[in-house]
């Protein structure tokens, strides 16, 4: 692991650091007797060893400066959160902690590698790596929506997240900001409230470390996802009815109505997906009543989803699609609206 640590060019030594600790709480492990260890606690340590895994490979893959940017705050969080997972480690095994110091290194690690993407995103040439233009120097179709595309990210960095970043940080997001915007004749991008970095979201499913086997999927199917440390569920839709769908969804806030937190584009596809409140293990208010032997328990359901529907018409909102599956108990035991597959404002329209 440590020799692919040094592929991940400005990550090197935050990497490196993980990988260190890693190794160490592995040797210390070795002189225990297997049998008094817990189970449960050794294979959340594995998940530690593969989630830093596949993170080196995943920003060893990004191809361009811009991109490996692109994704550093996620990933610099992600490794934050390894070192919590380590921590945990240590003291559930009881081991010592060779590295106290590990949150300084972790900042110092982080400066470097902002002083590291300053340096070579202060370049145009290396800003617009991995754009394409033909013989008369414009830009091709697929460059210019992938400049785009970054452009809104860069724009995100400032708008919504720069409290990750120092002022150096800023400096770095700003210039790539305007170098992209001049060296692609763009227009400032417009940001929409619902937006969601891709990097942002992890899908969890198998096979979908490769994000090909997202983009092959139809429209309609679900993944596991983590989206801000919550599980989560993405729901694919096509990028030409993302739009009206989330200014219509997004802004609904009620108990009783499964919230959408945002939508995010899969890399250059014509797709999105919608990221939604965990509903996992969900039954249907059908089958829950069905087998309840109480009464009250059916009405006290019954009169949440009418309530959840109250909001929606006090708003002039139809769902467009109410059925069988649309309303849902969670493990929680309350009850829910979802499966908003066309929904519409009816403007005057009120129930």
């Amino acid at each position: 692991m440590l020799a692919l640590c040094s592929e991940a060019t400005e990550f090197r030594e935050m990497f490196e650091h993980a990988v260190i600790r890693m190794q160490d709480v592995c040797v210390q492990l070795q002189d225990q007797e297997a049998a008094l260890l817990d189970l449960c606690e050794v294979v959340a340590f594995a998940e530690t060893i593969y989630n830093c895994c596949r993170l080196i490979l995943k920003y060893t893959s990004k191809p361009d400066p811009l991109s490996r940017f692109l994704c550093s705050r996620a990933m610099t969080s992600v490794i934050e959160d390894i070192h919590d997972g380590l921590d945990h480690s240590i003291r559930v095994f009881r081991l010592l902690n060779t590295a106290l110091d590990c949150r300084c290194q972790w900042k110092s690690d982080r400066k470097r590698q902002v002083s590291r993407f300053k340096d070579v995103l202060s370049s145009d040439a290396q800003v617009n790596c991995g754009l394409f233009f033909d013989e008369n120097g414009l830009m091709m179709r697929k460059s210019r929506n992938r400049a785009k595309e970054a452009a809104t990210l860069l724009m995100n960095e400032l708008k919504n997240s720069s409290d990750f970043y120092d002022i150096n940080g800023l400096e770095v997001v700003q210039g790539a900001l305007n170098r992209l915007i001049r060296i692609c004749g763009l227009q400032a991008p417009s940001l929409p409230e619902w937006f969601v970095p891709r990097n942002d979201v992890e899908i969890l499913d198998d096979h979908t470390e490769d994000e090909h086997f997202a983009l092959s999927a139809s429209a309609g199917k679900t993944f596991d996802g983590r989206y801000k440390n919550m599980n989560v569920i993405l729901t694919k839709i096509g990028v030409n009815q993302l739009k009206s769908f989330a200014s219509r969804w997004y802004p609904l806030r009620h108990p009783r109505v499964l919230g959408l937190y945002g939508t995010c584009h899969i890399a250059e596809a014509s797709m999105g997906l919608l990221v939604l409140q965990c509903f996992r293990d969900a039954a249907t208010l059908l089958e829950v009543v069905s087998i309840s032997r109480y009464r009250s328990f059916m009405w006290q359901k019954l009169y949440e989803v009418a309530l959840g529907l109250q909001y929606l018409h006090e708003r002039n909102v139809i769902h467009g699609d109410i059925g069988r599956n649309t309303f849902v108990i969670g493990a929680d035991m309350n009850a829910k609206i979802m499966g908003f597959e066309r929904p519409r404002i009816e403007p005057g329209w009120c129930a």
